[in-house]
C-alpha cells in the first residue's frame, strides 16, 4: 500500500514542477499537530488564477503513477470559501489516506485563505518565496458578530423545532426521531457549547471537540451522542433539550459571552 510519505513527496514533487503555482502548504492534521496513521492529506496551494485547470491535471496524472483513483469529487464552484477543491481516494491506499487539494486562485484576498493560526492552526509550508501562505490575524470583532448572529439563529430554531425528536419518538418513527435529535438537539448543543469555551471555532460543528471543550464537558457530551435504544434516546432527548436552555439561561445571565 502507498504510504502517507511516499504520497506526499509525488504530491510535493508535482506541485513545485507545476507552472503557476506560487505556494504550497500542508494544512489540516499537519497544521494543527494531530496527525497520525489515520490522516489524510491536505494540501494548500496558491496558484496563478489561469492556472487552476492543468494544476488538476498535472496532479490527476501524478496519482495515476501511482495507482488507479478509485473515487474523487470536485467541488462545485463557486464554493464557499472561494478555492477550487478536489479529493481523491487512491485504489492502492488506505481509503483514509485521501488527497483534499485546495487550489487558492492568487487572487483571493490573504485574509479568505484560511491562514488564521486560531482558526485553522500553523500550516507547514513548503514552499512560499513570496508570503503567500504567512499567518494572518483573526479579526476578532467580525467574528465574534458572526458568532452572535449563530447564537441568535440558534435560539429561533431551538424554540421552533427542539420538540420535533420526541414528537417523531411518540410517534414510533425511529430514523426520524434519530435524525431530529441530532439536527435539533445535538447539533444545537454542540454549537452552543462552542460559543462558550472556544469561540474561536464556534462554527466547526464537532471537529476538534476533544481538545476545544473541558474534559469534563466533553464527556457529558459524548454520553449524549450514542444512546443506545429508545428510552435512552427519550432520556437524551430530554437530557440535551434542559442543558442547551441552561446554556442559554447562563449567557443571559453574564456567566459567559461571545466576545473574543
Amino acid at each position: 500500500m502507498i504510504t502517507r510519505a511516499e504520497l506526499q513527496s509525488c504530491m510535493v514533487e508535482v506541485l513545485l514542477a507545476t507552472a503557476g503555482v506560487r505556494a504550497l502548504a500542508l494544512g489540516g492534521s499537519d497544521a494543527t499537530g494531530r496527525t497520525d496513521e489515520l490522516s489524510d492529506l491536505d494540501l494548500s496551494v496558491v496558484v496563478d488564477d489561469d492556472a487552476i485547470e492543468a494544476t488538476f491535471e498535472r496532479v490527476e496524472a501524478a496519482l495515476l503513477s501511482l495507482s488507479p483513483i478509485r473515487a474523487r469529487l470536485r467541488i462545485p464552484e463557486p464554493a464557499w470559501h472561494g478555492f477550487s477543491q478536489e479529493f481523491y481516494a487512491l485504489e492502492d491506499a488506505p481509503e483514509t489516506l485521501m488527497v483534499d487539494l485546495a487550489l487558492i486562485p492568487v487572487s483571493l484576498p490573504a485574509e479568505r485563505r484560511m491562514l488564521e493560526r486560531e482558526r485553522h492552526g500553523d500550516c507547514q509550508v513548503l514552499h512560499d518565496p513570496d508570503g503567500m501562505l504567512t499567518a494572518v490575524p483573526l479579526d476578532r470583532p467580525a467574528l465574534a458578530e458572526r458568532a452572535a448572529g449563530h447564537l441568535a439563529t440558534l435560539r429561533a430554531r431551538t424554540a421552533l423545532f427542539a420538540h420535533m425528536p420526541q414528537k417523531a419518538l411518540s410517534r414510533g418513527h425511529l430514523a426520524d426521531a434519530v435524525t431530529a435529535y441530532q439536527g435539533f438537539v445535538l447539533r444545537p448543543l454542540i454549537d452552543v457549547l462552542r460559543l462558550r469555551h472556544a469561540p474561536e471555532r464556534y462554527d466547526f460543528g464537532a471537529r476538534y471537540l476533544d481538545r476545544d471543550l473541558p474534559a469534563e464537558v466533553g464527556a457529558r457530551l459524548d454520553r449524549l451522542c450514542l444512546p443506545g435504544d429508545r428510552e435512552q434516546l427519550a432520556a437524551a432527548i430530554a437530557e440535551g433539550r434542559g442543558w442547551l436552555a441552561e446554556e442559554l439561561a447562563a449567557f443571559d445571565a453574564g456567566d459567559w459571552s461571545v466576545a473574543l
